[in-house]
Order: structure tokens, then sequence, then C-alpha cells
């Protein structure tokens, strides 16, 4: 429903903050590593998720779009809801891809609220949409406009900068061998 709202952060908590968009005061649910970004008085955009359920209706946000992304991939899981996926997100993004990849529930199971039964199943449900993510190889870094952009992209769908410009690079070079 919502895409994004766009305001001034008027509280910030470790569990939410509230952003402020023309005087009504939204109260957005967030993840430890946009509450660390977050600034009381500064303008953001939050990108949003509604999550409605038979008894509440609660508005989840976070400072960047590949977050908000990833937040919507864990809820897909079987038992995992909002709260889960919050805690989940304590972890490194990339280390908890990592980890999916590796079938390391030890590791995923460090995050609070997440036992060995719930990081499996995240194993189970997330593995094959997360291992062609964690296989990307470093390489040398793109400069022009037209990678600029081809980054971007790789970027909005939830690779790390660094990832999506190796990738790129490493296309753009295999290319020009053959």
């Amino acid at each position: 429903m919502y895409e994004y709202i766009f305001g001034t952060i008027a509280k910030s908590t470790p569990a939410f903050l509230v952003i402020d968009v023309s005087g009504v005061g939204y109260k957005v649910f967030t993840s430890l590593p946009s509450f660390e970004a977050a600034e009381v008085g500064m303008e953001a955009k939050v990108y949003t998720h509604r999550h409605v359920t038979e008894s509440s209706m609660a508005l989840f946000g976070f400072l960047s779009e590949p977050e908000r992304d990833f937040f919507r991939v864990l809820i897909s899981v079987s038992g995992v809801g909002p709260s889960t996926a919050l805690m989940l997100l304590t972890i490194n993004v990339d280390d908890l891809i990592d980890a999916i990849v590796r079938e390391d529930a030890a590791f995923i199971s460090k995050a609070k609220g997440v036992g060995r039964k719930t990081a499996k199943q995240i194993i189970l449900d997330l593995k094959p949409k997360v291992e062609a993510r964690a296989k990307v190889s470093e390489g040398p870094k793109p400069v022009s406009r037209d990678t600029e952009d081809a980054v971007a992209g790789l970027v909005a769908l939830g690779y790390t900068k660094t990832k999506a410009q190796d990738a790129f690079s490493k296309v753009v070079s295999h290319d020009s061998i053959g």
C-alpha cells in the first residue's frame, strides 16, 4: 500500500521510529541498523511494509530499500514473523546470506528469538533464493556511467555495492574476451 514515506524523524527508539509527515506522526517499527542510522530531526525516506493480521495492523520501516526487501523475504519463511525478521536483521545481511548458503543454523540461531528449528527452516526456504548472490566473485571496479547504472540496479535487487561492482566487472571482462 505505501512504498515509502518521506518526513522528519520526530522520535527514534531501538524498536520504532516516529516519522512526522506534514504534522502526522507515523509509528514505524524498524530494524536495529535503521535505528542506528536514524537521527531525530533528520529528513528521511523510509521504505515501508504494512503487516496486517486478524488482530493488528503495523507499519515497518527501513532506511534502505534492500533492507526492506530482505525483511519481506525473511517473513515469507514459515514460522518467521515480523518481530523475528527484525531480530535477524541485527545480523549483517551479507553474513546472514553466507550462513544460509553454508547451512550454518548455529550462526543464524544467534539472533534473539531464533531457535535451531527456525534457523533450519530459513535455510531450507531461502538457500535457493540467495545462493546466486553469495557466489559473486571479486574483480576490478567499473567506472563508466553505464556500469554505474547497472550497479545501481543490482544494489536495488539487494546486492551490496561492492559485490554488484565486482559482478558487473566480471561480466564486462568476460564479454570483452569472447
